[in-house]
């Protein structure tokens, strides 16, 4: 009886060493760390350069733009910085959202996320008030 006990705990410590021991194999020192400083606020202030690409593997073809705009909030508030875009077709002067990442090696990088609706969504919202008063009385 005595032994069965012991080879139980022996056998739970192994178990338990195993399962703290497990994640250490998945770390490694050796990859470069992205450093997700979040997502801002840009509007296009000019369109360098526009051409339309065939996607590798596929027969679709797709727009990518190189655009220079200007940074609306965050820390860089006020810069203009160049970004690659093969997100969505933006035109001057039209606002949208893009990440900003900075890396260990100094590079920093922007990718468009989306275009900004705000506005057209506060004139819908407006007209729709103005569309309820108007049919439905005050």
């Amino acid at each position: 009886m005595d032994g069965i006990l012991v080879t139980y705990i022996h056998a739970r410590r192994i178990c338990i060493v195993t399962i703290l021991l497990l994640p250490v194999g998945f770390v490694s020192a050796q990859e470069l760390h992205n450093d997700h400083q979040g997502i801002y606020h840009g509007k296009v202030t000019e369109i360098i350069d526009e051409e339309v690409r065939r996607i590798p593997g596929t027969d679709t073809e797709h727009l990518y733009q190189t655009i220079k705009a200007e940074v609306l909030d965050g820390p860089l508030k006020g810069t203009i910085i160049t970004i690659e875009n093969d997100y969505l077709e933006l035109d001057k002067g039209d606002k949208f959202y893009f990440n900003y990442s900075r890396y260990t090696d100094g590079r920093e990088s922007y990718g468009v996320t989306n275009i900004d609706r705000k506005d057209s969504l506060i004139i819908l919202s407006i007209l729709f008030i103005l569309a309820v008063v108007a049919f439905g009385g005050w």
